[in-house]
This record gives structure tokens, C-alpha cells and sequence, in this order.
């Protein structure tokens, strides 16, 4: 599979963008990484010159930018897990686990917001539970996001 420049693997990705279908070479996933990488950085600063009053803008903001890599890569990890003939079951089980993950730490928000210390005392045990979920799932989104990097990395399967 010949190698794309960044301007048609960008072509490339937004035409796409959700197909998990066929393969993608090693080079033109990183071209498209590094794209949404920028996108997702251009977003993240416009969103951090709007003040929110309330918890909810805030989490669907900070939701919608965590999430923004997850739309616009998982295709395309699939693609090139494709590519090296390996499953797609570990770019699946890596966003999943981050997305649970970013779910985790927008509940956390969300019973946190505002609380003075008293109020977090009393919602210990229920803070304690969900700390331990953090954990774990923190855990889990490294590991699939070691196996998913190091696949990315591998040579496509002629």
C-alpha cells in the first residue's frame, strides 16, 4: 500500500471518516492522528475562552472535547489494525474504556461541583467507590492505549 502525504491522508480521513472498512498504511494514520491532534487542540483553546455558570455547559463542553478524538480516530484505528491483520477488538475496547473513563470523571464533576469540603465528607463512601472505579479504569484505558499504540507502530501485513 503506497504511502499518502498529509494532505491525502487528510483527504482521506474526511472521506473516511466513518468506514471501518478496507486498511490504513502506517504513515497515513499518524497523518491523520496528527490532524484531529490539531483539530482537537484548536478546539480545546476556543473552548477555554467560554465561561460556563453551570456544571452541565461545562461537562457537555469538556465532554464534547474529550470525546472529539474518539468520533475521529476509531475508524480509523480499526483500519489500521486492519492493515496489520489483527482484530479490531482492541481500538474498540480502548475507546470504550476511555470513554467510561471520561463518563467517570464527568459524574465525579458533577457531585464535586461546588461542594464545599463538609459535603464531600459526606459523600465519602460514595466518592471512595467512585475513586476506585477511576482507578481501574484509568488502568485499563493505559494498557488498551499501549496495545493500540504499539499496533499502530507495527507494519502492515502484505
Amino acid at each position: 500500500m503506497p504511502s499518502m502525504g498529509f494532505v491525502e491522508a487528510t483527504k482521506n480521513g474526511f472521506k473516511n471518516v466513518f468506514n471501518p472498512n478496507g486498511r490504513l498504511g502506517r504513515a497515513d494514520y499518524w497523518w491523520w492522528f496528527l490532524l484531529v491532534l490539531l483539530m482537537n487542540g484548536v478546539l480545546g483553546i476556543v473552548m477555554l475562552g467560554m465561561h460556563y455558570e453551570s456544571k452541565w455547559g461545562t461537562l457537555i463542553c469538556d465532554s464534547a472535547i474529550m470525546l472529539f478524538p474518539v468520533v475521529f480516530l476509531l475508524c480509523a484505528q480499526i483500519r489500521r489494525f486492519h492493515d496489520i491483520g489483527r482484530s479490531a477488538l482492541v481500538p474498540f475496547l480502548a475507546n470504550v474504556s476511555y470513554v467510561i473513563l471520561i463518563a467517570l470523571f464527568a459524574y465525579y464533576g458533577i457531585e464535586t461541583w461546588g461542594a464545599d469540603d463538609r459535603e464531600i465528607v459526606q459523600k465519602y463512601d460514595m466518592l471512595f467507590s467512585l475513586h476506585i472505579s477511576l482507578c481501574v479504569f484509568i488502568l485499563l484505558s493505559a494498557i488498551f492505549g499501549i496495545l493500540l499504540f504499539i499496533g499502530t507502530l507495527l507494519k502492515s501485513k502484505d
